[in-house]
């Protein structure tokens, strides 16, 4: 329990709906330049993202009767996206989608402490007494409106905010350089390899069935051998820009047959995802492996010869080059997905095998440094929550 008093939101916040008359622009209306229409895409880390933005007409902004945005406002998701929040940085005109609201502080309440416990679990407590769970889940400024927020004086209002922006500011640095190492890896491997697109630097061009040794997909129907530990069940949400990744893990305790046998990864295997998000690639490495590890039906396990290195081969097929042609396959499938025959098919760039272990040395040089930053980024991560949950208890 907060040990200051408790207001209503709606008492210490003009809430202000997106105009819904016969002016709310369609689709139809939109310009190539004017001024910025924001709706729940463009709300991204608590700030509008205004790089990928679609524009109504002067014109056609001066006939809305709500929706403008003011520097310092609060937008708000509505429907969707539920409580995704971020604060409006710029005084330049803006409207909202119908999406949206924008929730305008009071002189009593900071923007900033505010913006904090729109986003802390607290909020997050009051927003699930409104969620009917639905498919299409939607509130409405009524129902935000009556969210309760412990409401301490205003200069420890300020305080608190300031606390959090600082927390804030560090998670967000290191998730950039966490960002930033993933770039590098692109960049590298264009300046070694050049763009797969245009193949400039003349490559030979190679199918990958002339080099696979081995290939399967996974396990299908494992449910029954889900456990909290064990060997990792590798899915897709764990395969992606050549790497493993496992902040979202399921461990099983695989049956002893053939089936099993055939599913389970060996060091510098390429796994490449084929359903749903087509050509999501991982290389198995060497810790993965020897704690035992298996794919389920959703990926696909490839054994390549000693002519390639699997670093490189995920990397291509991870670039624009690979991009288009699992695109391609895809469009060209009676059915939404690979199968052998599609990876089979895929063609790459074939640069001398030196070039390619020296780009998989920095790969793994690399991820050494990513994995320490994602470290300190988690720690980093653990004290901003800490600090969110504390924060409007009043005991920060």
């Amino acid at each position: 329990m907060s040990r200051w008093p408790i207001a209503n939101l709606g008492q210490v916040a003009e809430f202000i709906n997106g105009d819904r008359g016969k002016n709310y622009p369609s689709g139809g209306d939109f310009v190539d330049k004017g001024v910025p229409f924001i709706n729940a895409g463009h709300l991204v880390n608590g700030t509008v993202d205004f790089s990928r933005m679609n524009y109504i007409s002067e014109s056609l902004y001066s006939l809305l009767n709500s929706g403008k945005t003011r520097q310092e406002d609060i937008l708000y998701c509505l429907r969707g996206s539920l409580g995704k929040t971020a604060i409006v940085r710029t005084d330049e005109d803006a409207a909202i989608a119908s999406s949206l609201v924008i929730i305008r502080p009071s002189n009593e309440c900071d923007v900033g402490y505010l913006y904090h416990f729109l986003t802390s679990p607290l909020c997050k407590a009051e927003l699930s007494k409104f969620d009917n769970g639905s498919s299409q889940p939607n509130l409405s400024a009524t129902n935000v409106k009556n969210y309760h927020l412990p409401l301490p004086p205003l200069p420890e209002q300020k305080r608190i905010a300031a606390i959090l922006d600082k927390a804030d500011s560090i998670r967000r640095k290191r998730q950039e350089a966490v960002r930033l190492t993933e770039e590098l890896l692109r960049s590298a491997f264009l300046d070694m390899f050049g763009d797969p697109v245009t193949n400039p630097k003349g490559w030979d061009i190679k199918s990958l069935s002339d080099e696979i040794e081995f290939l399967t997909s996974g396990s299908r129907g494992w449910a029954e051998f889900y456990t909290d530990s064990g060997r990792k069940f590798i899915r897709i949400q764990n395969v992606k820009n050549g790497l493993l990744h496992f902040n979202d893990v399921q461990y099983v305790t695989p049956p002893d047959n053939k089936e099993a046998a055939r599913t389970k990864v060996q060091e510098n295997d390429l796994l490449i995802s084929i359903t749903a998000d087509l050509g999501r690639t991982a290389v198995v490495d060497k810790i993965t492996a020897i704690e035992g590890a298996h794919i389920n039906q959703h990926l696909a396990l490839v054994r390549l010869s000693k002519e390639f290195n699997p670093h490189f081969v995920a990397a291509y097929l991870e670039s624009e080059g690979g991009k288009r042609q699992f695109l391609q396959l895809d469009q060209s499938a009676v059915k939404s997905g690979l199968n052998f025959d599609s990876i089979k098919s895929l063609q790459l760039c074939n640069p001398p095998l030196e070039l390619q272990n020296q780009y998989a040395s920095f790969v793994q040089a690399l991820e050494k440094s990513k994995n320490k930053l994602i470290e300190t980024l988690e720690a980093s991560e653990d004290l901003f929550n800490s600090f969110l949950q504390g924060a409007f208890r009043g005991e920060l």
